[in-house]
C-alpha cells in the first residue's frame, strides 16, 4: 500500500471513532437523568447528551457507544426503571446522593455486566432487589439505607461478591446456624 492510501485509510479510521456517538437507548436514560436528577456535574449538558462520554462521571465503551460506567457524587433525584436499559453498565456508584426514597428498580436485575452497586446512604427504601442473576457483581454497597424485608440470602450463592456491606440498611432476618441479623448491626443468638 502507498503512503497516501495508508494516510487515507488511517484518518477513515480515527474520523470513524471519533464520531461514533451513544447507542441511542443509552442517549434516552442519560436524557432522563438530566431532566430528573438534580446537582449534575456542570459537565452534564443536555443538547450535548451524543457525547456524554465526555461528560464528568461517565465512562463509556472504547467505541464511545455504550455507558459502562456511572460514578457520581451528590446528586439528587429519584431512582427510575429506565436505568436498567444501560445493558453494559459495569459499574453505578453514586456515594453522598439523594434518590429520594425510591427502592431499586426491578430493570437493575437485567443488567448482566454489573460488577458494581455502590450507593451508600442513598436514601433508598424497600425490598431489597434479588440481584441473584448478576453473575458479575463483584460488590454491593447498599449500607446506610432504609431497605425492608429479610436478609437477602441470595447473596451467599454470588460466586463473584468480594465485598458486601448492608450495614444500618434496616435488614432482618435469620441465617447461619441460628444466629440473627438485626437491625443491619449486630448479631445474636
Amino acid at each position: 500500500m502507498k503512503n497516501g492510501s495508508w494516510l487515507l485509510l488511517s484518518l477513515t479510521v480515527l474520523l470513524h471513532f471519533t464520531a461514533a456517538q451513544l447507542q441511542e437507548g443509552d442517549q434516552e436514560v442519560l436524557g432522563k437523568i438530566c431532566q430528573t436528577w438534580s446537582d449534575l456535574p456542570p459537565s452534564w449538558v443536555p443538547k450535548d447528551i451524543p457525547n456524554a462520554c465526555q461528560w464528568e462521571g461517565i465512562t463509556c465503551s472504547p467505541t464511545n457507544t455504550s455507558v459502562v460506567d456511572i460514578n457520581l457524587v451528590g446528586i439528587s433525584g429519584p431512582l427510575f426503571e429506565g436505568l436498567g436499559n444501560l445493558t453494559a453498565l459495569e459499574g453505578f456508584q453514586c456515594r453522598f446522593c439523594n434518590f429520594k426514597q425510591t427502592p431499586i428498580p426491578s430493570s437493575f436485575a437485567n443488567l448482566t455486566n454489573l460488577a458494581v452497586l455502590s450507593a451508600p446512604a442513598g436514601n433508598i427504601t424497600g425490598p431489597l432487589l434479588d440481584l441473584s442473576g448478576l453473575e458479575n457483581l463483584a460488590v454491593l454497597d447498599l449500607g446506610h439505607n432504609t431497605l425492608s424485608g429479610q436478609f437477602p440470602m441470595w447473596v451467599f450463592g454470588m460466586k463473584n461478591l468480594t465485598y458486601l456491606l448492608l450495614q444500618e440498611a434496616d435488614l432482618t432476618g435469620t441465617f447461619a446456624d441460628g444466629l440473627s441479623f438485626v437491625n443491619g448491626d449486630e448479631l445474636v443468638q
